[in-house]
Formats: structure tokens, C-alpha cells, sequence
């Protein structure tokens, strides 16, 4: 009775520590994968970063850093399949990083910044150029901090490189 009673509890404790070992092993995959990233092998930190967020898919960080791995690897002008797919890699990380960004820290308050000004990049820039995205990610930024300069900035020179000189030069006024 004492056995089953026992094998009992052991069963129902089993989804309480599968997701907090879930979590160590993400936390060790983001850690190899951090060493890679600043080593500059950036195929082996993105086997890392997948793992990481395999193992915890709400981990932002490991998400922000599997898109700027996969965009190190991008090579603008060469246009091949693979170099494309880098590109839409980051892309599709950098957006999942700011699906499960909460901003509840400011280091994730740091990453959402990082990662929205990663996107304009990406949008400003062929071959994803684009006004209206690369405005909507920036526009975010400015929003999150409305008073920094830099942000500020960054949206007026985006509206120059687009040719809205007028809403650009207004801002310029502002800052």
C-alpha cells in the first residue's frame, strides 16, 4: 500500500519538474550557445538557440539571439537560397522574440529595443525593403521610449531615406 501510495505521488509531481528542468536545459543551450555568438560561429550558436528555445519556446532572449545569429550569416547582395533563408530566419525569430517579450525586466525591456531596431534595419534595407513595416517597428520604438533621442533620430532618418523629407525635417525640428 505504502508502494502505491508513493508511486502515486511520484506520478503526480512529474509535470511540476519536467518544465523547471525544461527551463535549466534551455538556460544551458542559451549559455553554449551565447560562447558560440561570441566566438563568431554563429551555425553552431543557432543549433544552440533552437535548443534553447525547443526546450523554453517563451525564452526572448534566446529567440533575439537565434535572429541575429541567423542575420551575421546574411550576406546582402548575394543572392542565393540559402542567404535568403538566413534573412527570413531572422526575421521570423526576431518577431517570435517580440510575440513572447512581456517587458516585465529591463533586460527584456532591452531586448524589445534591440529587437524592434534590428527589424527596421531589416525593412529599411533590400532586399525586404519596405516603408510601411520598417515605419510600424520603428514607430513602436518611439512609442516605448517616446523622449530618446536616439530613437527619435532613427525614425527621422528613416522617414528621409523614404523621401518623406517633410515629416522628417519636423521631427529633426523636435529632437
Amino acid at each position: 500500500m505504502r508502494k502505491r501510495i508513493l508511486a502515486v505521488a511520484l506520478v503526480a509531481l512529474v509535470p511540476l519538474v519536467l518544465p523547471a528542468c525544461s527551463k535549466v536545459q534551455a538556460k544551458s543551450a542559451m549559455k553554449d550557445g551565447n560562447k558560440e555568438y561570441k566566438d563568431e560561429n554563429f551555425k553552431r550558436a543557432i543549433e544552440n538557440y533552437e535548443r534553447a528555445v525547443d526546450k523554453d519556446p517563451e525564452y526572448t532572449e534566446a529567440w533575439f539571439y537565434l535572429g541575429s545569429s541567423n542575420q551575421a550569416l546574411y550576406r546582402p547582395g548575394k543572392d542565393s537560397p540559402d542567404n535568403k533563408e538566413h534573412l527570413d530566419k531572422a526575421i521570423e525569430a526576431y518577431r517570435k522574440s517580440l510575440e513572447v517579450n512581456n517587458g516585465s525586466s529591463e533586460r527584456l525591456k532591452k531586448v524589445r529595443i534591440n529587437t524592434l531596431g534590428a527589424l527596421v534595419g531589416i525593412f529599411a534595407e533590400d532586399p525586404n525593403k519596405n516603408f510601411d513595416t520598417a515605419h510600424q517597428y520603428a514607430q513602436q520604438l518611439v512609442q516605448d521610449n517616446p523622449n530618446d533621442s536616439k530613437n527619435l533620430y532613427a525614425m527621422a532618418n528613416l522617414l528621409e531615406k523614404f523621401e518623406h523629407v517633410d515629416e522628417a525635417e519636423g521631427l529633426y525640428r523636435r529632437i
